[in-house]
């Protein structure tokens, strides 16, 4: 048995607050490693089913807790078990990024699970021995989590990521040293005071925080990165440029074997070229190319390159005599390093003709009063879905209502040009032009008069890197002529052009011969135009995806092994599902809120840090305030579930009008706006975990709430998925909804969740 030793101190709180900080670290720096290693997909599902080890762990305390131990100290607890969280945090990590690739990636998942194990087991030990004071405990746990959020990224920023890696373990060994202290573990005070000081001597030498990053094992051994598939193709490559910061791991990647063009590389898989140019000839071999066809429609053209990347396409509009330049790229490392090769690519980015923005593309053309000649989008693979490690994230670039203000931004003679990967995302962007087209009152039987599709054919089932050209009014006969010439000349195949592709899908639904929903339908792919309240346009599959199918099948698997058998046992299936529906709701308001925020502060990065840390931050203020008497009702109901459910549903009304109201205004303002609109609702959502908590331990046996504890935690990251497969079937808000209404099911249910208890109390005596 475990011996309590009373009088919490609020030294033992700011412990909490540290291991929660460092957790959440640790989930954000893993995610960064995995998202230059990875797929999306398989990033996704590695760390999903990782976080699975805080259920496993508070399993395993459960069983502890239920055996006949010696009697061991609380701090004694406390202290292994944050050190062990501190080994193994550092040792998988040193496993990840200095091991060779493992091929069999699932085996990353055991890996990378281990510390979640031992922070589920701290966290369920905290709350099954001190359930009473949950709501304190929660504050301190979620503080802990919101301050990492802000700081982390801003951390990577100011400092990199590997050295932005050692203030982590600094903060990890120095949290463990603290409960080593309080437990008098002199083995594990050595230990982890070696470990920090340590890490405080490699934060300040250059040279081996420089090893550590170009020894990136795993990353350079990766089938999936850049360098893999040149090397894999014969070209010997070489990184010669890398910057790790809060936005993704940017790389210059040289050809020893031809040095006339180099690839910027994010996060290892989205690449952009940078030529070499010396500053003054003429650069042919950008004027053969398809998407060279605007500047030979467009003479003396005012242009806007959204993703401006290596400088390759700036280079082609000033070769195509463009009259001004503004080249918007939303990762500053990208511009850094184009601008240090300036002998290199000819000074690209401080030609007087260019003018460099750093930002959404989106959201800069939106808030501009200014109008193009030509709005030129190339291969844009927003960083929302590269920062955050899956391409299912949501991509606002090319929804609907983007392309809408992109087409209002053109002059009357204007093109919007899409330089596209393949036929899939040619065919969805072409199909949102329709719509976009038809909604601004061009008739249906004009339609193909506006859009040019074509390319170089790869094989007879696809064409590579296709250009889709919009023009604001139809085509004229001299462009109807330059881009025949231009295309017989190139040997480029013309895949939709007025009359003289009857046969293209464009041409057979602006006569009538089919219907837009039917040309979608019969796609094997779902090439359905995007929307801002369905903003996934790399998702190509139709239906869920496999990688939320398998992770919904684990989880479903975890629980019935671990957890089944004890729910049943102690009689405590109906609270079982209420704390399963706990964890669903939060995470559902969680990453809807994130997907909402994520247009409206202009950058996915902002997007996420600004919602995780007022998420938890007011959940943590509401948790400190959740055991107040006139929020619990008579029947034992909380009102912060009603509270949360009404404020969720009122925001969810009025989310529209805020940001119809206030898109324009400056970022600053935007940002109070969302961190008021995001800590409001999380004031209600943070009381209701720690109150049920403490009469769970009321009510139940306190060993329980290990359980429950863990439930929690697994039906959290269900939450999530849940989420974005709403968001992409039904929409954000319709997800929104939905998580409102898990909070208005909690409120109904806690009466049945109560009389449950009652009645197992009766039993018991």
């Amino acid at each position: 048995m475990l011996k309590l030793k009373k009088g919490l101190s609020i030294g033992f709180f700011m412990g909490i607050t540290m291991v929660s900080t460092n957790l959440f670290m640790y989930q954000v720096v893993i995610n960064r490693v995995f998202s230059v290693l990875l797929p999306y997909h398989f990033t996704f599902l590695i760390l999903s089913t990782a976080i699975l080890g805080m259920g496993f762990g508070s399993i395993i305390e459960f069983k502890e807790t239920s055996k006949k131990r010696d009697v061991v100290s609380l701090e004694e607890e406390h202290g292994k078990l944050t050190s062990y969280l501190a080994y193994s945090m550092l040792g998988s990590f040193l496993i990840i990024y200095f091991m060779p690739f493992i091929k069999l990636t699932l085996l990353y998942i055991p890996i990378v699970s281990v510390p979640y194990i031992f922070a589920g087991r701290f966290f369920a030990n905290i709350f099954t021995n001190y359930g009473e004071e949950s709501g304190k405990i929660y504050f301190f746990d979620l503080m802990g989590a919101g301050l990492a959020s802000a700081l982390t990224i801003g951390i990577f920023y100011f400092v990199g990521f590997i050295p932005s890696i050692t203030i982590m373990f600094i903060l990890v060994f120095l949290s463990s040293l603290f409960f080593s202290i309080r437990a008098f573990d002199k083995k594990n005070i050595f230990l982890n005071g070696i470990f920090a000081a340590a890490m405080f001597l490699i934060a300040f030498l250059p040279n081996v925080l420089r090893f550590v990053e170009k020894h990136f094992t795993s990353y350079l051994t990766s089938p999936y990165t850049s360098v893999a598939r040149l090397n894999n193709n014969g070209d010997n490559s070489e990184i010669i440029y890398t910057n790790w910061d809060g936005f993704a791991r940017t790389d210059v990647i040289k050809l020893k074997n031809n040095d006339s063009t180099r690839i910027v590389s994010t996060n290892g898989s989205a690449n952009a070229l940078m030529i070499k140019y010396d500053g003054i000839s003429d650069f042919y071999k950008l004027k053969n190319q398809i998407d060279f066809l605007p500047y030979l429609l467009n003479k003396n053209a005012e242009v806007a390159i959204i993703g401006a990347g290596g400088g390759r396409d700036v280079l082609q509009a000033l070769m195509g005599g463009a009259k001004s330049v503004d080249a918007i790229e939303i990762n500053r490392s990208t511009v850094d390093a184009v601008k240090s090769m300036g002998e290199y690519n000819g000074n690209i980015y401080e030609n007087p003709k260019v003018n460099v923005i750093v930002g959404d593309g989106r959201s800069l053309i939106e808030k501009s009063k200014k109008k193009y000649d030509i709005i030129f989008l190339s291969m844009v693979m927003t960083g929302a879905a590269q920062a955050n490690g899956y391409a299912l994230a949501e991509n606002y670039i090319y929804t609907k209502e983007a392309i809408e203000s992109y087409y209002k931004h053109l002059k009357k003679n204007g093109k919007l040009v899409f330089l596209a990967h393949g036929i899939m995302d040619m065919t969805k962007i072409s199909n949102t032009l329709l719509e976009v087209l038809l909604d601004n009152g061009v008739s249906k039987d004009m339609l193909s008069e506006h859009i040019f599709t074509g390319g170089k054919p790869h094989d007879e089932a696809m064409i590579h890197s296709p250009v889709i050209m919009l023009a604001k009014t139809p085509y004229s006969d001299s462009e109807f002529k330059i881009i025949d010439e231009f295309s017989r000349e190139n040997s480029y195949s013309i895949l939709n052009f007025s009359d003289k592709t009857p046969k293209s899908y464009i041409r057979k639904f602006s006569s009538g011969e089919v219907t837009l929903k039917e040309l979608i339908k019969e796609s094997e792919y779902d090439v359905s135009p995007s929307t801002d309240e369905r903003p996934f346009f790399y998702n190509f599959q139709k239906g869920i995806p496999v990688t939320f199918i398998i992770i919904i099948v684990a989880m479903y698997l975890f629980k019935n092994l671990f957890f089944r058998k004890h729910i049943i046992k102690n009689k405590i299936i109906k609270t079982g599902h209420y704390f399963s529906l706990l964890g669903i709701g939060f995470m559902m308001i969680e990453v809807a809120f994130i997907q909402k925020m994520s247009i409206y502060l202009e950058h996915p990065t902002t997007a996420f840090v600004v919602t995780i840390s007022s998420l938890l931050v007011g959940a943590g203020i509401g948790s400190y305030f959740s055991q107040t008497k006139w929020m619990i009702g008579k029947d034992g109901r909380h009102k912060g579930a009603l509270i949360a459910f009404l404020s969720l549903v009122l925001t969810g009304i009025v989310f529209k009008f805020i940001f119809t109201w206030s898109f324009s205004i400056d970022i600053w303002k935007k940002l109070l706006i969302a961190i008021i609109i995001i800590m409001v609702n999380g004031l209600s959502m943070g009381t209701i975990f720690p109150y049920s908590i403490a009469e769970s331990k009321r009510l139940h046996s306190a060993k329980n709430i290990s359980i429950f504890y863990g439930i929690n935690g697994i039906f959290s990251m269900l939450g999530s998925i849940l989420a974005i497969i709403i968001s992409m079937n039904f929409g954000v808000t319709t997800a929104l909804f939905m998580g409102a209404g898990v909070y208005g099911i909690i409120y109904m249910i806690m009466p049945m969740l109560f009389k449950e208890s009652s009645e197992k109390i009766k039993l018991n005596n």
